[in-house]
């Protein structure tokens, strides 16, 4: 899978939101992996996977996407804050078929990455959440389509004071 498109974007929006609020990738390093952090649990919720005390089914796909492209503007967000190499592609393996475990194996890779701040820690990041991806069958076009639709809507946000 390969992204470089949506770090220019990323990095445009990144760019207004620092103009805007007096702010820049140094003094937000902390708050853009939590931002991550949260918004990758707004995911596990939609898809419910977690919730074995429930038999209400997941979140429409359209739903859980959208979701998804939230952290992935923060994953990017955090690439372009370390300066990771925007051409890289990343090859994914699923290492688990319970989605539950690879949201688990993803938070451990964030806050690895926290403490190790490094292109190789952001890497295992990015792939571990990739893999999320392909455990619910999301198509990198899919994706790519949901993060421009979103990425609109954050630059609308900003022009409104959100």
């Amino acid at each position: 899978m390969e992204f470089s498109d949506l770090y220019s974007l990323q990095e445009g929006l990144d760019r207004e939101i620092h103009q805007k609020h007096e702010t820049n990738y140094r003094k937000t390093m902390s708050r853009r992996i939590l931002a991550f952090i949260i918004e990758l649990g707004e995911f596990a919720n939609e898809t419910r996977c977690f919730k074995y005390w429930s038999l209400k089914g997941p979140s429409k796909k359209e739903c859980i996407l959208e979701e998804y492209v939230d952290a992935l503007h923060f994953l990017l967000s955090l690439g372009l804050a370390i300066g990771y190499e925007r051409s890289t592609s990343f090859k994914v393996e699923v290492t688990t078929k319970d989605l539950s475990e690879a949201i688990l194996g993803c938070y451990e890779q964030a806050l690895y990455f926290k403490n190790n701040i490094s292109f190789s820690a952001y890497r295992k990041l990015f792939e571990s959440f990739l893999a999320i991806a392909l455990l619910l069958d999301f198509k990198e076009e899919e994706i790519k389509s949901a993060y421009y639709q979103k990425n609109q809507v954050n630059h609308q946000r900003q022009a409104e004071n959100y």
